[in-house]
Order: structure tokens, then C-alpha cells, then sequence
């Protein structure tokens, strides 16, 4: 086949090849012609085969020719294959060693080291290591108590959860490597330290990169000189997140000096989340307020801001600049960096509770409360969730859900159980009285609230001031003792929400119905995006017999306020008033979705029924009624009902 191609086994040169076949075809021709003139071989016949048996040992040549090739490709192949393989080992150890300083520099967090202890101490157990895993016990600890809607990353000096006991090794290893890289290329804060005798007892000193704390305390309290020792270190690598746990605590004078520091002379990250720390803290709502505006000179975008901003002018009565607060701090927690708080959802759903009561969605409200109770993993978050969804429970009129989620406490024995310093709306069963008309049982309980308030401290007052004083006030003018009502509001700020509110009621039950119009207008012009002022309005007009007012009012509070049910209710018995059962049926059921277990919405539900002759319908919902909470009058009018 070579010779054919050109290149004989030798290397012959092409024309050769071809020469040597033209000789052999041409005796090849001559000998067939010669076979037609003899039948004897003759020299050609000869020449013919030695030129076969040439071609054969070519062949042969070439076979063993083309094994050595097919051994050579072979040869070629796994040198190939070996020189890929060591390629790939090279790689994969370059990319460990890279893999190895990625992680090192990712570093962040607390890597505690053996601590230097006298020799007695040693022996009786508290070695070095044994010393920095207790402080590494008690970091971890603080870290779980500390309640803060503050996200990791946004610390300037974060080490997240990741505190660690380094325990160092003897010759070459990739632990050790680790530990070279992390030390060269991370971002670890390296603690360590000693504990020696002294005079007085014992001396702790822990040390960090800036600098170290010495606390002080004897043999005989270990646990406490190691607390110390932990907050120390706390409050010197994460200032912000120790304050959160001194005021969780109840050690607000000691979280407020943290964060006053911190919010003068701390890295620029961490002053608006100071000055908003010290604005949820502060006793006083207008110097709180102050601090949230503050905050958002540093940061307007900072949510936890806004809330503050928010809160301080709720607190100062100020209900709409409350509303419009927490407003813009949803709107950005809905952007993706979520405003600078926390991912977790339950913020969000925390937030869009409290927003929804301002605009009388107390459904939506409720709804996001069980929510959050439902995935809480915290137990301060949990608590928060199930005072948030036993609060709205009532709003929505569901008084037996009240009692059931209360356990048959009263709001005086809940807010002593509530969990740290703080606490939410304590109106829990205020809210089931309201809806029975048992206003004193509604002074009762609020009284009650009263006396474990005061147990909280300063931080108390001006809840006091702005809503618990005014709800007392407006008890009081229900039941007629309006002398003991306006000695309570007197003293309250002219321009506080609930205040307004309490004089309104005053009014209307001294039979001043001009100054309760004034009154409740008042409330609807400072306040106009929340629900709460129509309602007022809109019931007093009805029981004072304006059918046309009371659905006025509820017409213009239900523009701002679609899913206040109270005010179809409201809007419906008006209607009933004036003959208008079909009217009224449409405003019932808008109100249903809402609140389906409102005794007094079935009780009229059912006579608008009854009115348009429907009476097997009218009998369910006037069932329904019977089943569900009535106030002494509605349970004497569902009696007198003849269907």
C-alpha cells in the first residue's frame, strides 16, 4: 500500500514505484499474449513472480511498520494523559490553596485563646482553654439574648455568630495552615488574655487588638468574674448589639451611655443605628423624637429610622405623623436592600400589624400577627407576635377569642407577665369590653393595667399619658361620672390624639353634641389617615339618632380606609334606621368578610331580614348572634326579636 501512496518502506522516492510497476505490467500483457502462443512458463512468468513475492514482503513490511505506529500513538497518548493528570493535580492543589485564603479572608469571626492562668487554678480545672470555652459559652449567650432588628452585615466590626476556641497545633497541617492564612488574609478578632491573684481576689484581664478590660471578683464567684469578663468583650467588639442587650435587660441607664458614645464618636455606619437606638430608649417622646430626626439626617433611608420617628410621635400623640412613620418605613422594607433592617420577615409582618390598626384593618392585622407567632423562632419575637394577635382579636370584635387566647387573664396579670421592660398595647380585654358596652368592667381592667405599668418605670409615662389616662377618661364618661373624666384630661397636651378623643366622649355624654362634633372634626382634620376619629364620629351621630351624619362619616373614613368594618356596620344601621333593609343587607356583608364573628353585625343582619320578610335567613343570623358576644341591650333586643 505504501508504494502505492508514493513512499515505500524504505523511503523508495514516488517515480521509482511507479517505474517498477510499468515494467511489471507491461511483462504482465505480454505474458497473457504470450499464452495464446504457448502454454509453457517462460522468463516473464518468472519475472511475474518475484515481483509478487516483492509485494508481499512489503506487505509484511508494512504490518510490523503499522504496529510500531500504533505502539508509538499508544505511547504518545498516555504521555499525554500522565502530563494531564499532573496538570489537574497541580490545579486542584492550587485551587485548595485558594479555596483555603478565600476562606481566610472571608474570616470575621471571635477566635478566643488559651488564657494564661496560675498554676493552682490549672490544677483545680480552670486551665487556659477551659477559661476561654466558658467566655466563648457566655458570648454565645449574650448574642441569643440581645433583640435587635439590626442585619449582621451592617456592623462595622461584625463577627456574626461565629465565636471559636483556637486550640493551637504542634508541626505542619492544613489546620495549621488555616490558622496562618486566617491570621494573615482574614478579618478575625483575635481575644486572649490572663487571670492572676491579686490582693483582693482575682484579676481577669481579656485583650483584643484595641485593647483590653480588666474585671475583678474572688474565688468563690467564678461565673461572675467570667460574665464580666464576656460583657467586656461584648460591649468592645460590638458596642450596638451590647447596648440591644442592656436595654433588653432592663439596664437602660448603661445602654444609653453605649450608644451615646457610640453615636458620638463611633465609625459613620454606626451613628444613625445609635441615635435610633437612643430614640426607642428615651423616656421623654420629644427628645426621642429628636434622635429619630437625627438618625435620618445620617441615614433617611434607614427604616428602623422612620419607625422611631414614627413611634416617638405617637407616643407624643401625634397619630398622623405616627401612620405616615411607619408608612415610609414599609416602603422601604419592600425595596431589596430592605431598608438597612433585618431579612427576616417577621419585621415586615410585625410592622404591617401595628400599620394596619391605624387604618382600621384589624383583620389584616390579626392575620399578620398569627403569621408572625406562627414562624417566630425567638421568644421576645413570639411574645410580640401573640400580644399583637390578642390585641387585634378584639378589635375584630371576637370577644370569646379574647378570652381564649387570654387564658382568662386580665390585662393587669398579662403586662406583669410580659416579657422585659417594654410592652406592647396592653388593651386586650379593654378592647372586649368596648365591644359589650361594659364600660365598668372597661374602668376594671384599665386600672388594673394602671398599677403594673407604674412597676415598669419611666419609660411608661407617656404611654400612660397619651392613651391608657384618656381610655380611663372615656370609662368614666360612659358610665356618667364625667367630673372624675375631665380631672384626668385636664392636664393632657391639647393636641394629643386620645386626648381629643376622651374630650369628644365627654361632650356627647354631657349632652354638649356641638362640642363633640367639634371634637371628633378635630380628631379626623390631625389625623386624617386614621380610622379610628370616623368611627367615633360616625357611632355618636347614629346613637344620637343622624342617620344621614352617621353614614357621611363613614362614607369619608371608608375612602381612606376600605377595611374598617365597623363603619359598614355602622353605615348599614343607619340604612335599617331609615327603612332601607336591601342598603343595609349590602353594607352587612362588605362587613362579614371582615368580621365574621361580631354578635351585634348578626343581631342587625338578621333584622334587616326580617324586614324584607326573608325569615329562615333572618333565624340563622339571629342564631349566629345568640351564639356569639352581646352587650346587656343587644342581648335584650335579639330577645324581643319576633321572626
Amino acid at each position: 500500500m505504501a508504494d502505492i501512496l508514493g513512499i515505500d518502506a524504505d523511503g523508495v522516492h514516488e517515480s521509482a514505484a511507479l517505474e517498477t510497476d510499468s515494467t511489471a505490467l507491461g511483462v504482465a500483457l505480454d505474458r497473457v499474449r504470450s499464452r495464446r502462443r504457448k502454454a509453457e512458463p517462460d522468463a516473464a512468468d518468472r519475472l511475474l513472480n518475484d515481483q509478487r513475492g516483492l509485494i508481499a514482503d512489503q506487505r509484511r513490511h508494512l504490518r510490523e511498520q503499522f504496529r510500531h505506529l500504533g505502539l508509538k500513538t499508544w505511547s504518545e497518548r498516555l504521555k499525554l494523559i500522565l502530563q494531564a493528570l499532573t496538570l489537574l493535580v497541580g490545579l486542584t492543589i492550587l485551587g485548595a490553596v485558594g479555596l483555603l485564603a478565600w476562606q481566610a479572608h472571608a474570616a470575621d469571626g471571635v477566635v478566643i485563646d488559651a488564657f494564661t492562668v496560675p498554676p493552682d487554678l490549672a490544677a483545680r480545672g480552670y486551665t487556659g482553654q477551659a477559661l476561654a470555652s466558658r467566655i466563648q459559652d457566655r458570648l454565645n449567650r449574650l448574642q441569643t439574648q440581645t433583640q435587635t432588628v439590626r442585619p449582621a452585615a451592617s456592623y462595622s466590626n461584625d463577627w456574626g455568630h461565629d465565636i471559636k476556641v483556637e486550640i493551637p497545633e504542634t508541626g505542619v497541617s492544613v489546620g495549621e495552615l488555616q490558622r496562618v492564612l486566617r491570621g494573615w488574609l482574614g478579618h478575625e478578632i483575635h481575644v486572649g488574655g490572663d487571670l492572676v491573684r491579686t490582693p483582693e481576689g482575682l484579676s481577669l484581664t481579656v485583650r483584643t487588638e484595641d485593647g483590653g478590660d480588666e474585671v475583678t471578683g474572688s474565688d468563690a464567684d467564678m461565673g461572675g468574674l467570667l460574665q464580666k469578663a464576656a460583657e467586656a468583650l461584648y460591649g468592645r467588639t460590638q458596642p450596638y448589639r451590647y447596648a440591644a442587650y442592656l436595654a433588653g435587660a432592663g439596664r437602660m441607664a448603661e445602654a444609653r451611655t453605649v450608644l451615646i458614645d457610640l453615636a458620638t464618636s463611633g465609625p459613620p455606619t454606626e451613628k444613625a443605628w445609635a441615635l435610633t437606638g437612643l430614640a426607642r430608649g428615651e423616656p421623654n417622646p420629644m427628645i426621642g423624637h429628636d434622635y429619630a430626626r437625627q438618625a435620618l439626617a445620617q441615614n433617611p433611608d434607614l427604616a428602623e429610622a422612620w419607625l422611631m420617628f414614627g413611634g416617638t410621635a405617637q407616643r407624643m400623640g401625634d397619630y398622623e405623623a405616627g401612620y405616615q412613620g411607619q408608612a415610609r418605613a414599609l416602603a422601604l422594607m419592600s425595596r431589596p436592600d430592605h431598608g438597612g433592617m433585618s431579612t427576616e420577615s417577621l419585621v415586615n409582618a410585625g410592622v404591617a400589624a401595628d400599620h394596619a390598626t391605624f387604618a382600621g384593618d384589624f383583620s389584616g392585622c390579626l392575620a399578620a400577627a398569627q403569621r408572625m407567632a406562627r414562624v417566630a423562632t425567638k421568644p421576645w419575637v413570639r411574645a410580640n407576635a401573640q400580644g399583637q394577635a390578642l390585641y387585634c382579636t378584639g378589635l375584630v370584635h371576637d370577644l370569646s377569642g379574647v378570652r381564649r387566647l387570654a387564658g382568662g387573664q386580665s390585662d393587669e396579670a398579662m403586662t406583669r407577665a410580659y416579657p422585659g421592660p417594654g410592652f406592647k398595647n396592653i388593651e386586650y380585654n379593654w378592647n372586649a369590653v368596648w365591644t359589650e358596652e361594659d364600660w365598668a368592667a372597661g374602668l376594671q381592667q384599665l386600672e388594673g393595667a394602671e398599677r403594673a405599668l407604674r412597676e415598669r418605670g419611666p419609660m411608661v409615662n407617656s404611654y400612660l399619658r397619651d392613651r391608657l389616662y384618656p381610655l380611663k377618661a372615656m370609662a368614666l364618661a360612659k358610665i356618667g361620672r364625667l367630673d372624675e373624666a375631665r380631672a384626668i384630661v385636664a392636664p393632657l397636651g391639647v393636641d394629643s390624639y386620645w386626648a381629643m378623643v376622651a374630650r369628644g366622649f365627654i361632650a356627647e355624654a354631657a349632652g354638649d353634641h356641638a362640642g363633640a362634633e367639634r371634637l371628633f372634626k378635630d380628631c379626623i382634620r390631625k389625623a386624617p389617615s386614621v380610622a379610628w376619629s370616623y368611627g367615633y364620629l360616625s357611632k355618636a351621630r347614629l346613637e344620637r339618632g343622624d342617620d344621614d351624619g352617621a353614614i357621611t362619616a363613614a362614607r369619608a373614613g371608608l375612602k381612606p380606609n376600605p377595611r374598617f368594618s365597623d363603619l359598614y356596620v355602622f353605615w348599614g344601621e343607619a340604612l335599617l334606621h331609615k327603612g332601607d333593609a336591601r342598603g343595609a343587607l349590602a353594607q352587612f356583608e362588605k362587613a362579614q368578610a371582615l368580621t365574621p364573628r361580631w354578635g351585634r353585625l348578626h343581631l342587625k343582619w338578621g333584622e334587616a331580614l326580617a324586614k324584607l320578610g326573608r325569615r329562615d335567613e333572618a333565624r340563622a343570623h339571629l342564631r349566629t348572634a345568640a351564639g356569639l358576644d352581646l352587650s346587656a341591650a343587644q342581648r335584650a333586643e335579639l330577645t324581643a326579636q319576633r321572626v
